[in-house]
């Protein structure tokens, strides 16, 4: 059975572009846009994947001029995407995006030719797309969705602006308004990392930056980035770097 009906990699559209179809169309569509769109009412950041079903509201707008990527597929498709359990009608967030435009690319350059078999070529590379989503979707463990993954991101900005403080998951959580169970779900599947880890990262490349070409002390950078002591700021950087921080400066 056929399954793809249309493609376009990387279509530019005018600043203030909007799409407003209150019954839906009668083809899933996917859409990739490369930066922020109102979705729905709510603003997405950079990267953000929607596939909606046939007859689902579609509404979004850009205030920017528009790039993205695009594909429509059959209604009939519903069993392959019900199968590989991508998400539907429902934002999320691909750790890298890169192959979504190629997909489309590949399946765009074959549904627009001529060439024996373009069909069934189009639709093998929109099945191996459907389940490369699949799998970083489930990579992720859970879908953010755009009202939380605005406020995520907002907040990953405020954490590393003020790394020098203390933080612990219960701290960052209260600051959103969440469990800590929630809040930790939510944050690895959003940047694909804990936010301890990601602190720990933040804190150790902000350290690298200073110990080139200054002569600032490792006690004091280490309170300056909030460690508790030299030494435990020394024993992760080694851990993440492979050397002390003395060594690294002097390198």
């Amino acid at each position: 059975m056929d399954v793809v009906v249309s493609a376009r990699h990387r279509w530019p559209e005018a600043a203030g572009f909007t799409i407003h179809r209150p019954a839906g169309i009668d083809t899933y569509t996917l859409l990739h846009f490369f930066g922020p769109v109102w979705l729905d009412g709510t603003l997405t950041q950079p990267g953000a994947c929607i596939l909606y079903a046939p007859r689902t509201p579609q509404r979004f707008t850009s205030e920017c001029a528009l790039m993205h990527d695009w594909m429509h597929l059959k209604a009939g498709a519903d069993e392959l995407i019900a199968r590989l359990e991508v998400p539907v009608d429902a934002v999320f967030y691909p750790e890298d995006c890169a192959f979504i435009t190629s997909g489309i690319c590949e399946i765009e350059l074959e549904i627009n030719s001529s060439r024996p078999h373009r069909q069934e070529m189009a639709d093998a590379a929109a099945r191996m797309l459907l389940i490369r989503l699949s799998r970083a979707y489930q990579g992720r463990g859970e879908t953010v969705n755009a009202e939380l993954s605005a406020r995520l991101f907002r907040f990953r900005a405020s954490l590393i602006a003020r790394m020098g403080e203390q933080w612990t998951v219960e701290r960052m959580a209260q600051e959103l308004h969440m469990s800590p169970s929630r809040f930790f779900s939510a944050y690895k599947a959003q940047f694909d990392v804990s936010p301890v880890n990601d602190l720990i990262q933040a804190r150790v490349d902000a350290a690298k930056s200073a110990l080139i070409g200054t002569d600032v002390s490792v006690a004091g950078l280490a309170e300056r980035l909030g460690y508790a002591s030299a030494s435990h700021f020394s024993r992760q950087f080694r851990q993440r770097t492979g050397v002390s921080p003395r060594t690294y400066a002097r390198r």
